[in-house]
């Protein structure tokens, strides 16, 4: 159902860079040093679903150049799997509650091409069953990945 969005979405972020590993994440701790050290080893596209399940609300602690490379597997995976807690964390990933210099940082690494992805996602989660929760989300972020 969701296959002509999924590759759409890889194409458009196929010039983003794998980060080094000393990128994947900025802050260093043993939450942070875990997900950068699962996360590593792996292309985009090919991060086991058990990671996506378990690091599934680790977007926030990646670095902007990780989250650039590692968000359209998160988004497939989310949208392949609606009761995981990636999927939500995707969606307030895409709205977040104030713009301050973190979210200013990670919005900035985004092309034109990419947050057009975005916006698309965004009109695409309008169409779930979720809808009427998610909106306050769906309708910030609209305002945001322009």
């Amino acid at each position: 159902m969701y296959k002509e969005f999924i590759e759409k979405m890889y194409q458009t972020f196929s010039s983003a860079e794998k980060p080094r590993i000393d990128e994947v994440t900025p802050h260093r701790c043993m939450e942070c040093d875990e997900v950068r050290d699962q996360l590593h080893p792996y292309d985009q596209r090919n991060i086991p679903d058990k990671l996506l399940i378990y690091h599934g609300d680790a977007l926030p602690l990646l670095s902007p150049k990780a989250l650039r490379y590692y968000f359209p597997r998160y988004i497939e995976f989310g949208l392949l799997n609606q009761d995981c807690n990636a999927f939500d964390n995707c969606l307030y990933q895409l709205a977040p509650h104030e713009m301050d210099e973190y979210w200013q940082e990670r919005i900035a690494v985004f092309n034109t091409e990419e947050k057009a992805i975005f916006r698309e996602y965004l009109e695409l989660r309008r169409t779930l069953q979720y809808e009427d929760l998610d909106e306050e989300y769906i309708s910030k972020g609209l305002t945001i990945w322009v």
